[in-house]
């Protein structure tokens, strides 16, 4: 009978102690993509090691360091194509107004090619 509750308190705490280590894995995964979409590179890798080494029990193979490396080149596309389209948003947005203020009068040609060519030279 002392034999069945010791094997009943190491088997409860295996279960506990499993369910722990997946919630710390989910947490430092969550970690991970979060500090992948900012622009934060230093972070990211220590998020996406922490996170590794933790699936990994500790250990980082030479996989999960070729893994953080594509995610941070994956990570470096992102951010490039997000800041090209907020610039030629901005510039297409100032190209409009300065197109309705010459329409409105506001703006000679002259002014309205200066402005547009700083517009276009940014």
């Amino acid at each position: 009978m002392i034999f069945f509750g010791g094997l009943l308190i190491i088997v409860v705490f295996l279960i506990i102690r499993s369910n722990l280590k997946s919630k710390r894995i989910t947490k430092l995964r969550l970690e991970y993509r979060a500090a992948l979409k900012g622009t934060n590179k230093a972070r990211a890798v220590t998020a996406g090691r922490a996170y590794y080494s933790a699936v990994r029990n500790g250990r980082l193979t030479i996989y999960d360091e070729q893994a953080i490396n594509n995610d941070m080149s994956t990570m470096n596309t992102e951010i490039i194509k997000s800041e090209v389209v907020k610039s030629s948003d901005s510039s297409i947005d100032k190209l409009e107004r300065l197109a309705q203020l010459k329409a409105q009068g506001i703006l000679t040609d002259e002014e309205f090619n200066q402005q547009k060519s700083k517009v276009l030279s940014e």
